[in-house]
């Protein structure tokens, strides 16, 4: 973790853009989902609801590293991260990752239609790099899933978007929680 956060300081410290700085950070983050140390770590997060654990938050750049336990089976809402950059690893388990657009020209709250423009399954060690405001939701595989989530800002802190699929209806709504837990 010494090593990631140190690296990802680096970055911002010679790109302010955070797309830019997120792209450079696939190593990082790559090298970090091949530690045993975080493997052994993450067996022990419980699975997530409607939180995630925030693992690091830096108190200069506000980028935050939160862990992510799914269940089998467990999907999220059709949502985004408002305007957040997220990169997403998955560390163990399998997802199926799906991205959507509003196809109905409309933003913020009301009727919405959403059209799924891409899925993809995905194996440990896969990042997917997800700009402000892209409309996404994951579910987790026969064995579930632990992702690991650098994020350029704490979600706590910003309104998304969430998507229901019953009503059709868009909104805004509070951000993920976070839950500082210890990493090892």
């Amino acid at each position: 973790m010494t090593d990631f956060v140190a690296g990802m300081r680096a970055i911002l410290a010679a790109e302010q853009d955070f797309g830019k700085a997120f792209e450079a950070a696939r190593p990082l983050l790559s090298r970090l989902l091949a530690e045993p140390a975080l493997a052994r770590a993450a067996a022990r997060w419980p699975v997530c609801n409607r939180e995630n654990w925030l693992l690091f938050e830096d108190p200069d750049y506000g980028f935050v590293l939160d862990g992510l336990v799914k269940a089998p089976g467990q999907k999220t809402s059709i949502h985004d991260h408002g305007p957040i950059w997220v990169l997403y690893g998955l560390l163990s388990g399998g997802e199926d990752i799906c991205h959507f657009e509003r196809s109905d020209g409309g933003h913020g709250e009301g009727p919405a239609r959403i059209a799924e423009t891409g899925r993809s399954t995905v194996a440990p060690g896969v990042l997917d790099l997800v700009a402000p405001y892209t409309i996404h939701s994951e579910e987790a595989g026969a064995k579930g899933s632990v992702a690991v989530i650098l994020r350029s800002a704490r979600p706590d802190r910003v309104a998304t978007g969430r998507f229901d699929a019953d009503s059709g209806y868009w909104r805004e709504s509070p951000g993920i929680r976070q839950v500082p837990m210890h990493l090892l």
